[in-house]
């Protein structure tokens, strides 16, 4: 089994037009291939992990559960370079 630190792991990246530009997928639920689409968008589009929505659900900001067509779950970390 192939893993990233000892965990199975799906990687995707997305561009800012949200294209996808690398897909890999290895040892992990077939649910991630749905999963980590959403996340990368989420990430990309918020401009911050997707982990901080879950946190803000978490930590009582509940309107956030209703951001559509965004995955409110931690896994999504968008790529900065030269602060872009």
């Amino acid at each position: 089994m192939t893993t990233l630190r000892g965990r199975p792991y799906f990687f995707m990246i997305r561009f800012r037009n949200l294209s996808a530009a690398a897909l890999s997928r290895f040892a992990v639920f077939v649910a991630s291939v749905e999963l980590a689409p959403g996340k990368a968008r989420t990430a990309a589009l918020f401009k911050k992990p997707s982990e901080a929505l879950e946190d803000a659900i978490n930590h009582g900001r509940i309107a956030a559960v209703t951001a559509r067509g965004f995955i409110e779950m931690q896994g999504g970390l968008p790529i900065v370079v030269d602060g872009r």
